[in-house]
């Protein structure tokens, strides 16, 4: 059994799904989702939260934000018999892969080479070497870059074109990365009244204390 995360975007009504390449320590090479095996005890959503945080790296939020995303159904399942996908939307940027990309190679080629080999098998680290963006066409005419077992979901992704893109259309709220940014843009203005509240509640307290002086002042001298 097993999960993972597929971020999807779309462009002119077209779908496109961000994909990752296994690294080159792994034996099935090709692209595929963020996903993996399930831990004793794992439900599959708990499995795609986990390896998707893994794998992506942060490049489209953290685990909290992927765990709050799917915990509110904000996403489309495809089940197969033994795998789960969870596709969820994100806004299109043509840079992500540029910046995954050069963050992963630029890390590859200043550890050594032992530990990268520890941190992707003991830590999980580095597991996709690189992330791109397939259209739909791509995954009819690159299906041979995709590894082995994940080609007949690509089959089933087409097929299933229409629904998921009316999934992701009906409402704008099914926007991951806008909910992640809504998120933080919560806490700021969170902080921002707290600290307001507290120069308020100081300035009102200063302003009392100066009041009651002056009456005090004005009763001695009577």
């Amino acid at each position: 059994m097993g999960a993972g995360i597929l971020p999807v975007s779309i462009v002119n009504n077209k779908l496109h799904f961000l994909f990752g390449k296994e690294s080159v320590y792994d034996d099935s090479p090709g692209y595929s989702d963020f996903g993996g095996g399930t831990d004793p005890g794992e439900t599959p959503i708990q499995t795609a939260i986990r390896e998707g945080g893994e794998e992506l790296h942060g490049f489209i939020g953290n685990k909290q934000h992927l765990r709050t995303h799917l915990r509110k159904n904000k996403y489309y399942l495809c089940q197969f018999e033994r795998y789960s996908v969870f596709m969820i939307l994100i806004d299109y940027d043509p840079n992500l892969p540029i910046y995954y990309n050069n963050h992963y190679d630029f890390l590859f080629k200043h550890l050594p080479d032992n530990l990268v080999h520890d941190i992707i098998f003991d830590q999980h680290v580095f597991e996709k070497q690189h992330v791109k963006w397939f259209s739909e066409k791509e995954l009819k005419t690159k299906s041979r870059l995709f590894r082995g077992f994940y080609r007949p979901f690509l089959k089933n992704y087409l097929g299933k074109r229409n629904d998921i893109l009316r999934f992701f259309t009906k409402d704008k709220k099914y926007d991951f990365t806008k909910n992640s940014n809504k998120i933080n843009k919560t806490r700021k203005n969170r902080r921002g009244s707290k600290k307001g509240s507290r120069k308020g509640s100081r300035k009102g307290s200063r302003k009392g204390s100066r009041k009651n002086r002056k009456r005090k002042g004005s009763s001695k001298n009577k």
